[in-house]
């Protein structure tokens, strides 16, 4: 009866928890292999191999948020997409690439530790600062009409 369900829950919680540290310690190998010595060149090819499936499916510029598809407040290290194709391992960010640019929109919060990740073939875009537009804003000067934009959700 009631101690049965219980120590069912206890269990439950603790699988909760477990599952979330490893989930945790996953994401950090992920960023200390995101930023060990071949991390440019790594994050170079992650982009060179996205820029080539966007060309062979007609996307013209493609988003890559920090959420996952659950909008988990810290999400699991397999939905880091951002920190893989961009290196940024901050908690906040959205990255945009396109054939000829990578940028990285963040808060003040992350400039100087975005500024430090990023490789040399991003740029960081300061978000919340005058001449800093919006992503919606950057797309439409820069798109012609009828181009694609792709995300990742």
């Amino acid at each position: 009866g009631r101690e049965a369900r219980d120590f069912s829950s206890h269990v439950s919680a603790l699988r909760t928890a477990l599952a979330c540290s490893s989930a945790l310690a996953a994401r950090s190998r992920l960023q200390r292999r995101c930023l060990g010595s071949s991390r440019g060149a790594e994050l170079d090819e992650h982009l060179a191999t996205l820029r080539r499936l966007m060309a062979q499916r007609g996307i013209q510029a493609y988003i890559v948020p920090t959420d996952d598809p659950h909008l988990s407040e810290v999400p699991p290290a397999c939905f880091a997409r951002r920190a893989f194709i961009s290196g940024f391992s901050g908690s906040a960010g959205t990255a945009l690439v396109t054939a000829g640019e990578a940028l990285l929109w963040t808060d003040g919060r992350y400039w100087i530790q975005a500024d430090k990740e990023l490789p040399k073939s991003w740029t960081l875009m300061k978000a919340g600062a005058k001449r800093t537009p919006e992503i919606a804003e950057w797309l439409r000067t820069k798109l012609a009409n009828g181009d694609s934009v792709g995300i990742d959700p």
